[in-house]
């Protein structure tokens, strides 16, 4: 038999369990960015400052090497970037465009030049055509895509469909042309498997096995489809669409149509 004590700690558990499943859904949109830092002789280079800078935002995040050589940048929002690295007695090294997409995953290697710091070399980062640090499959619809390919009803979902091993199943169910989402098939898997998320919060129509609530077109900054993932993606056996809202930069910008 279980003591009231007990039973008490059990409920306190229990009750904090939804706010650990909150939080974790909460990081499915951010994307990640980790690497090597090494010199010339391949040798690995500890204590080596990596400074990470939103090129939209200005914001900076700002870590160091460990003793292996290696740095770790979790969480970032989707967007583009310059990474900088520093380290005493090695030239500076820029990557100044570097684009992290919707829970991305991305290797960015550094290889530093015995210099003063003063100097600084800029190299080209170049997404790699095969990212081994994840084994998820899929693509990104991206802003400049939303931006200009006409989409009819202005509903992000018929946009799947530029989506590799993706088919067209017509409506939600049998009333999804009033909401005027699409219900589609990811390779071959059942069309009300999928799980749609809203910069990760279950974005679900339940009653109707379908996508949920559908943001102007123009609010959308990028969105992932994506099958093969891990845990954290969890809850349907088909595709996981993963959509991040646009926010704010320092730059005013807007939209208009008809």
């Amino acid at each position: 038999m279980t003591s009231p004590k007990k039973r008490s700690h059990i409920l306190r558990v229990a009750a904090f369990f939804p706010f650990l499943v909150a939080v974790r859904y909460g990081q499915t949109t951010n994307a990640t960015l980790l690497g090597d830092v090494t010199d010339t002789s391949s040798a690995v280079v500890p204590g080596a400052t990596v400074t990470v800078r939103s090129k939209g935002t200005g914001l900076e995040r700002i870590v160091t090497t460990n003793e292996s050589g290696t740095y770790r940048v979790f969480p970032l929002n989707p967007g583009s970037y310059e990474v900088i690295v520093t380290k005493e007695g090695f030239r500076t090294q820029t990557a100044p465009e570097v684009i992290l997409e919707v829970a991305g995953n991305v290797k960015l290697d550094f290889h530093l030049d015995v210099g003063q710091i003063a100097e600084t070399v800029n190299v080209s980062a170049v997404a790699p055509m095969l990212q081994t640090q994840d084994a998820s499959v899929g693509g990104v619809v991206t802003t400049q895509e939303l931006q200009r390919i006409p989409v009819n009803g202005r509903n992000y979902t018929r946009l799947i469909m530029l989506m590799p091993g993706s088919s067209d199943q017509g409506g939600s169910q049998s009333k999804g042309t009033i909401s005027g989402t699409q219900l589609i098939s990811i390779n071959g898997q059942r069309r009300q498997d999928n799980n749609y998320t809203v910069d990760g919060v279950d974005n679900n129509f339940m009653l109707m096995n379908s996508p949920g609530a559908s943001p102007p077109m123009d609010s959308i900054q990028e969105f992932k489809v994506a099958n093969n993932t891990s845990a954290e993606f969890g809850r349907s056996m088909g595709a996981n669409v993963n959509m991040v809202v646009k926010s704010g930069t320092r730059d005013l910008h807007g939209s208009l149509y008809e």
